[in-house]
C-alpha cells in the first residue's frame, strides 16, 4: 500500500460526510455536533498530509546528506591512500640513503647500526663517507622534528655532505669540525636563515667521526652530540659543542671543536640522537638519560655488537613501557 493509499479512503469519506451536510434533510440527528466533527477532522486530515511530505521532504534531504557524506569519504579515503603512497615511496628513497653494513666490516672488528624513525621517514640519518681503503667519515644527524618535515632536512643533509666529501678528498688533514663549519654555513644559507626574520628555522644535532686506519686515529666533532668512548674497560664522554647546524639564531662563522682519540689499544665507540636519551618511560615517566645509556653499553661491552643492538632495543622497549615513542631513534656502535 502506497503512502497516500489510506489517505485517500479518508477523503471519500470526508466527502460524503460534506455531502450529508449540504443536504435539506440530512440523514443525521446531530447536524451541528457532525459539522464540527468533520471540520476538525478536515483539519487533521490536511496536517496530517502536510506532515507526510514534509517527512518526504526530509528523508530526501537526508538521502542526499548520507550520499555527500559517502562520496566525501571515499574522496578523503583516496586522498589518504595517495599521500601514504607517497610517503612510503619516500620512505625508500630515504632508506636508500642508509650505507650498505658491507662498509663496515671493511673498517671495523664489529658494528651495529640501530634505524628506527618513529614515523614511515625521519629526521635521524647517518652517512658514511670512504675516503681511502685506510680512510672514512661517519656522520649521525638529528634533524628538527621527525616525521616528513624531518625527512626533507636530511635530503639536504645529504646533497651537502656530498659537496663535503668532494672537499676532504683534497685535503691534507681531515678536520670533522671543519665538516661541521661548513655544514653550518651551507644549511643557513640553503634555508635563507641569514637573518631573524626568516621563516625557515630548521637545522639539525649531529656528530662525525673521521677514522684512519693506518695511524690508528679516529678525530670526532660534535654539534650537541657526545661522542661514548670505552677502553680497558673504562668509558669516557667526549661532549660535542653547545651549538647546533642552522637555525636563525645559530652563528654561522662558528668553529667547531676537533677531538682526537688513540685507537692503537682495542676501542669501542658509540654515537646516538637523542631519541635514545629522551625517551620517556620507567615508573614516574622520566626520560631513560645518559646514565642509564652509558651503564647499558659498559656493562654489555664484552658482548657481541649484534646482541649488544638486541639489548639496547629490548632495554628501550622494557623502559618505554607503554608511553609513546617520543622521536626517531639512532644508535652507532663501532669496535676498533
Amino acid at each position: 500500500m502506497g503512502k497516500f493509499d489510506a489517505f485517500k479512503n479518508e477523503q471519500v469519506a470526508l466527502d460524503h460526510a460534506e455531502a450529508l451536510l449540504k443536504e435539506e434533510n440530512p440523514q443525521c440527528d446531530f447536524k451541528d455536533e457532525f459539522e464540527k466533527l468533520t471540520s476538525a477532522y478536515k483539519k487533521l486530515f490536511k496536517t496530517s498530509r502536510r506532515l507526510v511530505r514534509m517527512s518526504d521532504r526530509n528523508e530526501e534531504r537526508l538521502k542526499d546528506a548520507h550520499d555527500l557524506l559517502i562520496k566525501q569519504q571515499f574522496e578523503i579515503q583516496e586522498v589518504n591512500k595517495h599521500t601514504r603512497d607517497s610517503i612510503e615511496y619516500a620512505a625508500l628513497i630515504q632508506s636508500a640513503l642508509i650505507p650498505d653494513s658491507h662498509i663496515f666490516r671493511h673498517y671495523f672488528k664489529d658494528f651495529f647500526a640501530i634505524w628506527h624513525p618513529k614515523d614511515i621517514v625521519g629526521g635521524d640519518i647517518y652517512l658514511i663517507e670512504e675516503l681511502s681503503p685506510d680512510e672514512l667519515i661517519i656522520m649521525v644527524i638529528d634533524c628538527t622534528g621527525h616525521g616528513v618535515p624531518g625527512a626533507f632536512v636530511t635530503m639536504l643533509v645529504k646533497a651537502v655532505e656530498r659537496q663535503i666529501a668532494a672537499i676532504s678528498h683534497q685535503e691534507k688533514e681531515i678536520s670533522p669540525a671543519k665538516m661541521l663549519q661548513i655544514f653550518n654555513s651551507n644549511i643557513k644559507h640553503l634555508l635563507q636563515q641569514e637573518n631573524v626574520d626568516s621563516i625557515s628555522n630548521a637545522g639539525f644535532d649531529g656528530g662525525i667521526l673521521y677514522y684512519n686506519k693506518k695511524q690508528k686515529i679516529v678525530r670526532f666533532a660534535g654539534a650537541e652530540i657526545p661522542v661514548f668512548i670505552i677502553q680497558n674497560d673504562e668509558l669516557k664522554t667526549i661532549k660535542g659543542d653547545r651549538q647546533s647546524i642552522g637555525y636563525k639564531k645559530s652563528d654561522a662563522s662558528y668553529e667547531f671543536t676537533d677531538h682526537t682519540i688513540d685507537v692503537s689499544l682495542p676501542t669501542q665507540i658509540y654515537l646516538t640522537t637523542d631519541g635514545f636519551l629522551d625517551q620517556n618511560g620507567g615508573e614516574k615517566g622520566f626520560p631513560l638519560g645518559k646514565k642509564r645509556f652509558t651503564k647499558l653499553i659498559l656493562e654489555n661491552a664484552d658482548e657481541s655488537f649484534a646482541d649488544q643492538q638486541e639489548i639496547l632495543l629490548y632495554e628501550l622497549q622494557k623502559y618505554q613501557q607503554d608511553y609513546e615513542r617520543n622521536d626517531d631513534v639512532t644508535v652507532v656502535g663501532i669496535k676498533i
